[in-house]
């Protein structure tokens, strides 16, 4: 009986801490948005890809460093590809970055 009601005790305070740690370092409604959150994030970035010191850089929501720089030199590509690089070239989402990155990789 004594074993039961310290494991119990114990038990409480478990959840009692636990949740005071979850009210202090959570602010009300974020932890059940977090991941809704996350994934809006992901489906609104957007890409840019262009020419980086020669190579082909993913840049992520118009920054100015690049997420990515492929091993592939610009100057090995037709004059037309390499201008769009220049220019650049914008991908509305992950999947369609993807799919252009695609075509210089093949």
């Amino acid at each position: 009986m004594l074993k039961t009601r310290l494991l119990l005790g114990a038990c409480t305070i478990i959840i009692v801490a636990s949740a005071f740690l979850a009210a202090f370092y959570l602010p009300a409604g974020k932890a059940a948005l977090m991941p809704t959150a996350i994934s809006i994030s992901q489906q609104t970035d957007s890409y840019t890809i262009r020419s980086y010191n020669g190579k082909i850089g993913v840049f992520k929501n118009d920054n100015v460093v690049p997420d990515q720089v492929l091993d592939i030199f610009t100057q090995n590509l037709p004059q037309s590809e390499q201008k769009k690089l220049q220019e650049g070239i914008h991908a509305k989402n992950h999947d369609e970055l993807l799919t252009i990155l695609e075509n210089y990789s093949s």
